[in-house]
């Protein structure tokens, strides 16, 4: 399997400005917590011409390609609180065409084949001869300036494509001149150009209708509104049996009339272009929220699939990853269509988070994503649970949700309970675990939606 082929998660790269430069072999990111031996391997290649960086940890590790680029990244299989796998993993998201090296005393047949599927160019058995060590490099450095030339050249045919659309001989009339302008406004004008050309048009052109609700002005304004009115409350997710507090979902409202509810804002956002920006002012607010919140509790927060390719997910710097030991991710299973959804599951775990799936109800998840994803927690669907004391058919779906939660090691949640009566049929049911108005809700005074009843 080739680097190339790879599909992972991808990270803005390191700044033309921050890469520091590069000695006339190529530089190395060693991770090796074993300070003896990687002072003897970096002995070696400083020998050889490499200009090598040594961490101790996958925390370090990360913080290093974050700021630079490497020709190549040495890991050794354990280390401290993560593995070497999990480890590369992560440095791929940031550097999806590095060279990457998996060290390890232990050789497995297990290791050996998650080492494959990563991609990664060799597996060594400690303690590496020293030109066994010394042709890796190589190899590794060649394969990764190889890389950067098939993406220079990439990006010259792309130059070189989109410098040939802009050209267009001369038009025999005024009338041709804007027919042609009409057909190609989109591809050859500039942001700073498209209003002044839209007036000189006869007619819009058939793309621009499609896109008019994205430049409404009022849904614009309406929209803004609703962001700087933006709130969270926290519903409370408890035990149905004993009534302990497992923790908190967070729910997004705002106080513009047309925007009020989550599902609104949801879909104003996504029709402007802006969901990004209101994921992560939700999620700050929910942090804020949540900062008077008992030790003991969870904080639930919606992640969009779309937010699974945001990269300031699953940066360590943004105020929900500083608690993300507390903080529970839950994936709406609904869209959730993502190849290489693994890895980013790993990713989002080496940062700190747990995982859940939300929104599972009879055929809307994907079972194959569910596994892929391996959640911690699986929130059963409120429109399913909504009566289900009253229908057996209900309680029948439940209980073998709940088994096959139980059987991929996940802790099933029941979403939208509202009354004493849900509650015993879902304890029947198996599935001790809800979420809904029985339980008291915990939100502070300035983020509290207008009329909310709050008691501590």
């Amino acid at each position: 399997m080739t680097m190339a082929s790879l599909r992972t998660v991808r990270f803005a790269a390191p700044t033309a400005s921050s890469k520091a430069p590069k000695s006339a072999q190529g530089t190395v990111l060693l991770i090796e917590d074993d300070v003896h031996l990687a002072r003897s391997l970096t002995r070696v290649m400083n020998a050889e011409g490499y200009e090598v960086v040594h961490v101790g940890s996958g925390a370090a590790a990360v913080d290093k390609v974050m700021h630079r680029s490497f020709d190549a990244v040495i890991s050794d299989l354990n280390l401290p609180g993560a593995s070497g796998v999990d480890v590369l993993n992560l440095v791929r998201a940031y550097d999806p065409d590095v060279s990457l090296v998996l060290m390890t005393g232990c050789p497995t047949v297990d290791t050996a084949i998650e080492a494959c599927n990563l991609g990664v160019l060799e597996y060594l058995v400690k303690p590496t001869p020293r030109d066994q060590l010394v042709k890796v490099l190589s190899r590794a450095t060649k394969a990764r300036r190889s890389a950067l030339h098939r993406q220079e050249i990439v990006a010259e045919e792309r130059m070189c494509a989109g410098t040939a659309q802009t050209v267009r001989p001369p038009p025999s009339s005024g009338r041709e001149t804007l027919a042609m302008v009409n057909a190609n406004v989109s591809s050859v004008a500039t942001a700073a150009t498209l209003p002044a050309m839209s007036m000189v048009q006869a007619s819009p052109p058939p793309s621009s209708q499609g896109a008019s609700s994205r430049t409404c002005p009022s849904m614009n304004a309406s929209f803004e509104r609703a962001l700087s009115t933006l709130g969270v409350e926290l519903e409370p997710i408890t035990d149905a049996k004993t009534k302990k507090l497992i923790g908190f979902a967070a729910r997004m409202f705002s106080a513009e009339e047309t925007l009020t509810t989550e599902s609104a804002l949801v879909v104003a956002a996504e029709s402007l272009d802006q969901l990004v920006e209101l994921r992560r002012r939700a999620r700050d607010l929910a942090v804020l929220s949540f900062a008077s919140a008992p030790p003991e509790a969870l904080l639930f927060v919606d992640v969009h699939p779309s937010d699974l390719t945001d990269g300031d997910l699953y940066s360590p710097e943004p105020p929900l990853a500083r608690i993300a030991e507390r903080v529970v991710l839950q994936v709406r299973a609904r869209g959730l269509a993502i190849g290489d959804l693994s890895a980013r599951a790993s990713v989002l775990r080496f940062v700190g988070f747990r995982l859940a799936i939300a929104d599972l109800d009879a055929g809307q998840a994907c079972l194959s994503q569910i596994a892929d994803l391996s959640p911690e927690f699986v929130k059963i669907d409120a429109r399913l649970i909504r009566g289900v004391d009253g229908s057996a058919n209900r309680r029948r779906l439940v209980s073998a949700l709940v088994s096959m939660c139980r059987s991929l090691d996940a802790v099933s949640i029941a979403e939208g309970v509202s009354t004493a009566e849900e509650c015993e049929a879902l304890l029947d049911a198996g599935c001790g675990i809800v979420q809904g108005s029985l339980g008291l809700r915990h939100v502070p005074v300035s983020l509290r939606r207008p009329g909310l009843s709050f008691v501590r």
